[in-house]
């Protein structure tokens, strides 16, 4: 990378006095393009808790660069913070979300015809014996804890057919501090509609 490439051999013409900001700038630029993959990847309002996260540190006075401590203070971070929460007040998020909520709802939507249909069939044969019932499970892979999140709150209008659990880990979360190796075998127990998964999940519950 650039940086390594500073570090093993760096420019001449800058001044040795200067290194600690030239490496000030590359943490900078590697934050942002941090941030830009997140909002790619995983939406606006990931790359809002990402940013605010930041801008907590800064103002908490955590150990953070001169680099970012300047970034919170511009104008145009503001008004990017400003954009961001206007957008998901209203809603707005990745594409890709909204298409994996159309594609879970259409799934167990079909699932209760189906059944329906397995009832109305077992009631005409078994003269009225209970039917066997079926039961399914679709699993997200989310790597963004925040995402798994949201998944979970977008799901939610479609309850009863659809009940969305989120799971994850104990790693530190914005609004959500996980689930004990414990409590993550008993959701895999008694869960028959769908699990959220989001990353450093425990190899023991993959069987």
């Amino acid at each position: 990378s650039a940086q390594q490439k500073f570090e093993a051999n760096p420019s001449k013409a800058t001044p040795p006095n200067l290194y600690g900001l030239v490496r000030s700038q590359f943490a900078l630029g590697i934050a942002l393009y941090h941030g830009w993959n997140l909002l790619h990847s995983n939406g606006m309002k990931v790359l809002k808790n990402y940013l605010l996260g930041m801008q907590e540190k800064v103002n908490s006075g955590g150990d953070v660069s001169k680099a970012k401590k300047s970034l919170i203070g511009m104008q145009s971070f503001k008004n990017l913070m400003l954009m961001l929460n206007e957008l998901t007040d209203k809603g707005s998020n990745h594409p890709k979300l909204e298409r994996v909520v159309e594609i879970i709802h259409d799934h167990f939507r079909m699932l209760s015809l189906y059944l329906s249909f397995i009832l109305h069939l077992t009631k005409i044969i078994f003269l009225n014996e209970k039917s066997p019932g079926v039961n399914t499970r679709a699993i997200i892979f989310s790597s963004m804890r925040d995402s798994v999140e949201e998944i979970v709150k977008l799901l939610a209008p479609y309850a009863p057919l659809v009940k969305a659990m989120p799971f994850v880990g104990q790693g530190a979360g914005r609004s959500s501090k996980g689930l004990s190796q414990k409590e993550q075998a008993q959701v895999i127990r008694v869960s028959v509609h769908i699990l959220i998964l989001g990353t450093f999940i425990h190899n023991f519950l993959f069987f």
